[in-house]
């Protein structure tokens, strides 16, 4: 949980000055709620490849009136941000509302509908 973006997208060295700078700014202040990856041995190593990205939206990602004009608008360019990067990438990122702020297990049903797309269960038939 809370996984820096440059914790596991680099920036490229042949950006120039002003979009490294830019790119750097954006990754070192932003995270990701969740990261899940796909984990595999290369020589004496482990490497993971994020496959799917998940962001809880709580209250300050609908509304002004809990922590204002400011953070909204923030918020916003933060989400659009995330989307639009992870959309270039082709990692799904799964944005899973919870307008009250807190997860509970009344969300489970919700959740695992939400994720029964990207991992299916198999046929206990087989």
């Amino acid at each position: 949980p809370q996984v820096s973006i440059y914790s596991f997208i680099k920036v490229h060295s042949s950006l120039e000055q002003d979009e490294s700078e830019y790119a750097s700014r954006n990754y070192w202040a932003k995270s990701i709620d969740f990261v899940i990856c796909y984990c595999h041995k290369a020589d004496r190593q482990y490497l993971y490849t994020p496959v799917l990205l998940m962001e809880l939206d709580g209250s300050s990602h609908f509304s002004s009136a809990k922590y204002g004009t400011k953070t909204f608008r923030r918020q916003q360019e933060n989400d659009r941000f995330k989307d639009s990067l992870f959309s270039d990438l082709n990692i799904p990122l799964i944005r899973f509302q919870i307008p009250d702020n807190h997860l509970t297990r009344k969300d489970l049903p919700r959740l695992r509908l939400l994720l029964s797309k990207y991992f299916p269960r198999q046929s206990q038939n087989k």
